[in-house]
Parts: C-alpha cells; structure tokens; sequence
C-alpha cells in the first residue's frame, strides 16, 4: 500500500499543475480505496464510489495530456 502512495506522492513532487493535480486526485481516490477496504461500515458507499470513478475518470484525462506532450 505504501508503494502505491509514494507513487502519488511523486506525481505531487514534479513540476507542472497536471503532475500535481494527478498526484492529490491519487492520494484521494487511495484513501476512498483504504476507507472500501478497511472500515467496517461506509455511510454513504455509492457516493464514494460515484466520486472514485470520477476521479479516476480526471486522473486518465490528465494522463493522456502528458503522453500527448510527450508525443510531439
């Protein structure tokens, strides 16, 4: 779990507002992850799970700009 965190956690470290905004929607989408995971009882799951596809849906948006710019 750790591994997957520090990986968000470099996305926050490099330069430009896409490498960051990836990294602090990755840190969010790992803790609606830990909260599935671990906590017994989630008060509102389908809205947690509505806001993880969501942010899942950003984090690729941002990823496909990056490997657009790289591209060219």
């Amino acid at each position: 779990m750790r591994e997957i965190c520090s990986n968000w956690n470099q996305y926050k470290q490099k330069t430009g507002q896409t490498n960051k905004a990836i990294g602090r929607l990755g840190s969010e989408l790992h803790r609606f992850r830990v909260q599935a995971d671990y906590l017994a009882e989630i008060r509102n799951i389908v809205q947690l799970t509505e806001d993880s596809f969501q942010i899942a849906d950003k984090i690729t948006v941002y990823l496909q700009q990056i490997e657009k710019k790289t591209e060219n």
